[in-house]
This record gives structure tokens, sequence and C-alpha cells, in this order.
């Protein structure tokens, strides 16, 4: 929201399901199910250097 991706809106009950609709629709999936499946299992590989620059 704070980035204009979504519109802002309440986070009301009233507002959930247009929220979770777009939000949907930015990460490019039909459901909350393809949402979990595609996603839910990445995971994140990093490293840290000890140099102190």
């Amino acid at each position: 929201m704070n980035q204009g991706v979504i519109p802002k809106c309440r986070l009301i009950a009233k507002n959930k399901p247009d929220l979770v609709k777009k939000l949907l629709q930015f990460f490019g999936v039909a459901s909350p199910e393809d949402w979990q499946n595609y996603y839910a299992g990445m995971e994140v590989a990093f490293r840290r250097t000890r140099s102190s620059n």
C-alpha cells in the first residue's frame, strides 16, 4: 500500500476480500491455494562476509 502497488484501504473485514484479490493479482496467482503452492515453499539463501569495509 505504501508503495502504491495496491490501493490504500482500511484493514477491516469488509475490505479484506478485495484486498486479497488485489494481492493475488500482484503475485500472479489465481487463488490462495496457488499462492501457497508456489510461494510458501520458497527458501532464502545468502552469505555474509566477515570484511568490515
